[in-house]
């Protein structure tokens, strides 16, 4: 399913990187990103799905085992593409702390912080993020200390402590 196609204003989504984005209503998401070569017959977009359905399913008994509620999802599928050389994955989070356990577990080097922290407060979105990511927000980046920006709506944080805030 394409969620984000027909955004009139803020940054693109789902990104050509690998990178977690924070949508305006509060959000997170992690966008695996990777290209290939077309004309070798790797794998199939419904393979693609199925296997990062099944690191979803897998990982959400893993928590419903440890006592996440059977009515909640830590981690879900919400884009699996496969088109002109890319292959993308897009997963949703239920907060930060899943987002760093989910991707521990599947090795995701890309988007795995050691820690990340979303709070809204009357500013906007304050994010706390901890390691080597690349953040992007729906909304403008206001404040970014420890990170650097590449552009109103992107930060590369690189093995430190980064604070952003964005509305």
């Amino acid at each position: 399913c394409l969620l984000w196609g027909c955004k009139e204003s803020g940054s693109p989504f789902p990104p050509d990187r690998s990178l977690i984005y924070v949508s305006g209503d509060g959000e997170i998401f992690g966008a695996q990103v990777e290209t290939y070569d077309a004309s070798l017959d790797y794998f199939s977009q419904e393979e693609l799905e199925a296997m990062a359905k099944q690191e979803a399913d897998a990982y959400n008994q893993t928590r419903r085992d440890e006592g996440l509620p059977e009515d909640e999802t830590a981690a879900s599928v919400e884009e699996c593409s496969l088109s002109d050389g890319t292959a993308r994955v897009v997963y949703r989070y239920r907060d930060g702390s899943e987002l760093c356990r989910f991707t521990e577990e599947y090795q995701d080097t890309a988007n795995h912080p050691d820690y990340f922290e979303l709070t809204k407060t009357d500013q906007g979105w304050e994010i706390r993020v901890s390691g080597t990511v690349t953040v992007q927000t729906e909304g403008k980046i206001l404040t970014c200390t420890g990170g650097n920006l590449t552009d109103a709506y992107t930060a590369e944080v690189s093995g430190g402590d980064a604070y952003l805030l964005f509305k």
